[in-house]
């Protein structure tokens, strides 16, 4: 991944922060659609359904407002080529995964492979083990000693009773354990892998692997990479962004990571937020493209209804779904609040929906007679820039790795295409 571009791309957010600053469900009680260009939208409008589908692949209709257009050409120019890697699809499966995840775990364990291979490693620790899916094909593929860590017992125990009945033959190669794993596990893990595996570990080389790294837990892998001789590398899927730890102030505890980036974000604090999180991890714009006028317009109606519900409350006050409540097809007041219910945000305290509730609706429909549209017109702006703000973030993780010694080298590449996994990018961190 070239790393070039990376001060133009957040001096380029910065400037657009208003389209992702706020949560999809607030974004009507901030103002956004007060902000959002009215040549923008009007433009947006006089587009065909197809013409539309294709702006998040670059094709930009020369009826789009002049200044519309040149927001897309700049997002065109920054646009980074991640590499990529085929592997050949397996026709087996594996019990309790769908096609997809097994996709993911066969391509996942096949570059593990390749680095390990040339690392001359045997030793893997599955951070975020889960049930144990890839702990097995590594082993049944290509006969890894794993250490498989997971936080939750339950899935532990799970995982333990699926070995028992489907892979027996791998309980003497693949362990799994209960830990909260951080930065400074070391210890628990090396004292695991001693007790397991009957290795003295200084003189073993280890690599950390992780299919569905969330949060922090990637950033996690990369300071144990950073922290310990031993490990020789970190194979990774990064994901869901916005679950990493967010401070007392409502930044992200690990991002930036990277000197470069911390100093490129001087005056650009505003991109240190979970909704731009939030939209990093987002689905692919191959989902755009598919989508149907009548998909276009419920998904605009409903983002837009949504959003009201949240403007009417006050601020101690929050909305929540209701476990099993179901959503009423509906344009007025009494449809949208159908499985939606008030609470009080210090007590969880349930508030009654209300006429003041209602009238307050009414008002901002009034103020916003086409917010349905403009709601679908800011979701493709999303869109557009969602691999940017993704990239930032892979980005910094790289540069974090490779600032730290000249010995480390980090490479980000895609192992699955986006239709078959949003999350398709692995990211591997080595020491030469």
């Amino acid at each position: 991944m070239d790393n070039s571009k990376l001060e133009e791309i957040v001096a380029f957010l910065a400037e657009y922060q208003w389209i992702y600053k706020n949560s999809n469900t607030k974004f009507v009680k901030a103002g956004v659609l007060d902000d959002f260009p009215p040549n923008w939208f009007k433009s947006l409008m006089n587009l065909s359904h197809n013409e539309l589908n294709n702006i998040p692949f670059g094709m930009i209709p020369d009826t789009l407002d002049e200044e519309l257009k040149e927001f897309l050409m700049r997002i065109s120019r920054l646009s980074i080529k991640v590499s990529s890697k085929e592997f050949p699809k397996s026709s087996k499966t594996m019990r309790g995964v769908n096609p997809k995840k097994f996709q993911e775990i066969s391509n996942l364990s096949r570059q593990i492979h390749d680095i390990c291979r040339e690392k001359n490693i045997q030793y893997l620790v599955d951070l975020g083990s889960g049930l144990g899916y890839l702990c097995q094909m590594l082993y049944e593929k290509f006969n890894y000693r794993i250490l498989g860590i997971e936080c939750d017992e339950e899935r532990v125990k799970t995982a333990e009773e699926r070995q028992e009945k489907f892979f027996p033959t791998s309980k003497g190669s693949v362990k799994f354990v209960s830990h909260f794993v951080t930065s400074s596990s070391w210890d628990f893990i090396s004292q695991e892998l001693n007790k397991v595996f009957g290795i003295d570990v200084k003189d073993t080389s280890v690599a950390v692997v992780g299919l569905h790294a969330c949060g922090d837990l990637t950033v996690t892998a990369l300071k144990l990479f950073q922290g310990t001789e031993v490990i020789r590398a970190a194979i990774v899927m990064p994901c869901c962004y916005h679950k990493m730890a967010i401070d007392s102030q409502g930044r992200p505890v690990n991002f930036p990571l990277s000197g470069r980036l911390t100093e490129a974000m001087k005056g650009a604090s505003g991109i240190a937020c979970r909704p731009f999180l939030r939209l990093a991890c987002q689905q692919a714009v191959s989902r755009w493209r598919r989508m149907t006028q009548e998909e276009h317009r419920v998904h605009g109606r409903n983002m837009f209804q949504r959003a009201l519900l949240d403007a009417v409350v006050t601020e101690d006050q929050e909305i929540q779904r209701v476990k099993g409540g179901e959503r009423v097809d509906g344009e007025d007041f009494d449809g949208a609040i159908c499985g939606f219910e008030i609470r009080e945000c210090r007590t969880n305290a349930l508030i009654p929906w209300k006429n003041e509730h209602k009238s307050k609706w009414r008002s901002l429909c009034d103020k916003y007679p086409r917010g349905d549209e403009i709601s679908e017109c800011l979701t493709l702006l999303q869109t557009t820039i969602q691999e940017l703000c993704e990239n930032v973030i892979l980005m910094d993780r790289k540069i974090y790795v490779e600032e730290t010694s000249e010995a480390f080298h980090c490479e980000i590449m895609k192992i699955l295409d986006a239709d078959t996994s949003p999350r398709c990018v692995v990211l591997m961190a080595m020491k030469s």
